[in-house]
This record gives C-alpha cells, structure tokens and sequence, in this order.
C-alpha cells in the first residue's frame, strides 16, 4: 500500500483505518501550528470506483497524524474538510502534497 509506505505506517494500518473510518470531528484546538499536508486518494476494497481520501499532517519535529479519511475523492468534498480547519491554522499551511 502506497500510503502505508509514504507515511510510515504499518501494511495494515491503512486498512485498518477505513474499515474503521475517521468519523471523529479534529480537534483543532491540539494543533499550534499545520504547516505541511498531505492528501492522497485510495482505492477501497470493492475495486477502482470505491475510494476514500486521507488527509494527513506532518509537523516541523516530523511527527505525522491522520486527521482525516473522506469518503470518495470529489474536490468538494475535500474542499469542505479544508474549510474546517480554524482561518488561523489554514494562514499556517505553507506545503500541500498530493497525487490527485
């Protein structure tokens, strides 16, 4: 798995986090600072049309966390996870990384 692979995780953790899917809403307030962001598109278990996107994060000391996994890959719908984080993280990020 591409991702497991780019963020260091283990072969079934990426699984393991669909299945269990990051329903839980970010609490921003944990976060001083959100410079560096990834987003990436991965195919679900039921074939090329079933997919879910992860959002991470990596911090300046290198510590990366999952903040979110959005069903499908549509724009809007990454879009609206954006517009979630507080105006005073959003000034913050100065690097987004994706494949999309």
């Amino acid at each position: 798995m591409d991702v497991g692979i780019k963020e260091g995780l283990g072969y079934e953790a990426v699984p393991g986090i669909i299945d269990r899917g990051v329903s839980e809403p970010v609490d921003w307030n944990e976060f001083k600072e959100l410079q560096q962001m990834g987003i990436d598109a991965i195919a679900g278990k039921h074939g090329r049309w079933d997919f879910f996107t992860s959002v991470t994060t990596r911090s300046a000391t290198g510590v990366r966390r999952v903040l979110g996994v959005l069903e499908g890959r549509e724009k809007g719908t990454v879009k609206q996870f954006f517009s979630s984080i507080p105006k005073r993280l959003r000034k913050m990020i100065r690097v987004v990384c994706s494949d999309m």
